[in-house]
């Protein structure tokens, strides 16, 4: 069974996924994957590079995914479960 994203969403033609990858040393880390989404014909198809309307879509699609990984860091750390760097 494939891993699911620890959190998905979407604005516009651009989709975000973050995945939760635990470290050897046991520790979370998030990576974020924005891609494009289009039709061609009936088929719809992906893309990582992005057209001029795209970026400024794409800049505050970043900040909502680095804000939705900071928000994670914080409830950790308020468990206790994790240092953040001051």
């Amino acid at each position: 069974m494939a891993e699911k994203p620890a959190h998905k969403f979407r604005l516009g033609r651009l989709s975000v996924s973050i995945w939760r990858n635990r470290t050897k040393h046991g520790t979370e880390r998030y990576r974020a994957n924005i891609t494009r989404s289009w039709k061609d014909g009936e088929e719809w198809k992906e893309s990582t590079t992005y057209e001029l309307e795209d970026l400024v879509v794409l800049s505050h699609t970043a900040m909502l995914a680095a804000s939705w990984i900071w928000d994670q860091k914080v409830a950790r750390n308020e468990e206790g479960e994790l240092e953040v760097a001051q």
